[in-house]
């Protein structure tokens, strides 16, 4: 992780630099579509800048990007300031540096400090454009313009479907009604908004008055070359001791709005001579919550809890069906993953960008969300039918070249220059 200091801040730099911001670089797939689009940037010179530094990044960057944090010391001032700012120390950090201290466990208070910062950062570095992924992140990048600094021009990337989003991860009506408004304030301040899908661009100009001229749509690139040459190496662990006739593999966060809790229960209705087992991928919040349900409907033989791993795909290319059992989503990696690796797919009509992925059931079968039985019925369905698996992943491999990482990093770098 980068330090401010007066190296970075010398004259010469390259006319196209962009601040990308995100929450941190945990596995995920806005993390992974940020990853991949600073790494293969050929026109932008990009500059990473997380929420957090304590958060080990799990997706890794090129060695040659600068990447800085908001919430460590800032260590240099170029003087631009009003003098009054840099009598008492807060351009030089040592304010700020306190407020985070005390005040960083309150989180409004902590995000008008990280916007503050934002502001203080560009200005070092002389880079106006900020690049943000993820609603902490957009929300944040936005009060630092409204609040801090109108030179900022600000393109937000808006990777979750906002209205789902809103009600599944908050807890509290008063959390809601705050997001909702901030929301519906801040997003049309930004210069353009990047939905990841035509129903993500739909949900913000209905549900939160954004207008459509500042939406465009880049859907999520998928590098194929990667995940085709990871999916060919070994795995870390041994799946399961007994042998089954199938395989059901999930992957993503183990929070609610990915529905681990509804795949577990629907598991458990599938008739035993089938002899499925299922693994699940990944790490969160929730994992106490699966761990029980796996314990509860006795499934500790046939359901593996494995966790968050660095290639997924070693283990996905094993399957015999890839199930995405979400409450909500936008726009989901894990459908262009299994069409890189030439998976069936089932998945959970749950927004529209999943049925504009799936190409309205073309390329995956798709169930009604939150329905447990359907769920089970699905699973059983395509396990048990061969030639309904072989004509689902017909044609996906020709599907996904257009989201092909370098073809969609193009697009992206050419909305970020209409927007410079």
């Amino acid at each position: 992780m980068s330090i401010l200091t007066k190296e970075h801040y010398e004259e010469g730099r390259v006319p196209r630099k962009v601040i990308f911001l995100i929450p941190n670089l945990m596995m995920g797939g806005a993390e992974r579509v940020f990853t991949n689009y600073i790494n293969h940037m050929e026109g932008i010179e990009p500059i990473a800048l997380l929420h957090r530094r304590e958060i080990v990044p799990a997706n890794e960057l090129r060695a040659d990007i600068p990447c800085f944090d908001l919430s460590s010391p800032i260590a240099y001032t170029n003087n631009k300031s009003p003098l009054w700012l840099r009598c008492f120390g807060f351009e030089r950090g040592v304010i700020s540096d306190c407020l985070y201290r005390v005040f960083g466990h309150y989180r409004f208070i902590a995000r008008l400090i990280e916007a503050y910062r934002i502001k203080f950062v560009a200005e070092q570095l002389d880079c106006f454009i900020v690049s943000s992924f993820l609603n902490q992140s957009n929300k944040v990048a936005l009060l630092a313009k409204v609040l801090f600094s109108r030179r900022l021009r600000v393109i937000i990337n808006v990777h979750e479907f906002m209205s789902q989003h809103i009600q599944y991860d908050f807890s509290s009506t008063l959390e809601r009604a705050v997001h909702y408004w901030m929301t519906r304030l801040l997003f049309p301040q930004a210069e353009l908004i990047v939905a990841v899908a035509d129903g993500v661009k739909q949900d913000l100009i209905t549900h939160f008055k954004v207008p459509s001229n500042k939406i465009t749509v880049i859907h999520n690139p998928i590098d194929i070359a990667l995940i085709r040459q990871k999916s060919t190496e070994p795995m870390d662990v041994q799946l399961f001791d007994e042998p089954s006739k199938m395989l059901v593999i999930t992957v993503g966060r183990l929070v609610k709005a990915k529905g681990f809790d509804l795949l577990v229960k629907a598991f458990a209705e599938l008739p035993d001579h089938i002899g499925a087992n299922l693994l699940i991928l990944g790490e969160g919040k929730e994992r106490a919550t699966i761990e029980q349900l796996i314990k509860q409907f006795r499934l500790d033989r046939k359901v593996l809890l494995l966790g968050a791993t660095d290639n997924p795909w070693a283990y996905m290319v094993k399957a015999d069906l890839i199930v995405l059992s979400s409450r909500t989503e936008a726009f989901p990696n894990v459908i262009g993953e299994a069409f890189v690796l030439g998976l069936p797919m089932l998945a959970t009509n749950c927004s529209p960008g999943v049925a504009e992925y799936l190409q309205n059931g073309r390329f995956g079968h798709l169930i009604p969300s939150g329905d447990i039985k359907a769920l089970a019925n699905g699973m059983e369905r395509l396990l048990v039918d061969h030639v309904l698996r072989s004509e689902l992943t017909t044609h996906v491999a020709e599907h996904v070249e257009s989201f092909d990482l370098r073809t969609i990093t193009k697009k992206y770098e050419a909305v970020l220059g209409s927007a410079m």
